[in-house]
């Protein structure tokens, strides 16, 4: 993974999903999160900054179940044509499955999506 990708993976989340200033971007301490370009443009969108402590996997345990449960849903499950056909079908499964369809007993038992919805209705709300 290079700093490139996390540029244009943050710029799509933003894009899409309208994320608000109270967002916090989490990572390990890898060079391609901590680069000049990714701090400046998290600072642009006005996310906070969260790194995992040196050392500490613990602290990613988040992305590491999700990880994990791609790997065991997925990646273990499907024999991929090449680079271009395991690309296209992690999208397909985080787009179509991991955020649309699959409940997660931590979002009350609603796909990512859905419960991102209810939330910007309450927020609405709110304000």
């Amino acid at each position: 993974m290079d700093t490139d990708l996390v540029l244009a993976t943050l710029k799509q989340a933003h894009q899409r999903w309208a994320l608000p200033e109270t967002c916090i971007f989490h990572s390990d301490r890898g060079s391609q999160y901590t680069a000049k370009a990714v701090t400046k443009l998290v600072n642009q969108y006005h996310w906070q900054r969260s790194f995992s402590a040196l050392g500490k996997p613990g602290d990613n345990a988040w992305s590491e179940s999700f990880f994990a449960i791609m790997k065991k849903e997925l990646i273990y499950q499907i024999q991929f044509k090449d680079i271009n056909d395991l690309r296209a079908q992690v999208f397909a499964y985080i787009e179509t499955f991991y955020n649309r369809v699959r409940v997660q007993a931590r979002l009350d038992y609603l796909a990512p999506v859905a419960w991102l919805s209810l939330y910007d209705q309450a927020s609405q709300k709110v304000a």
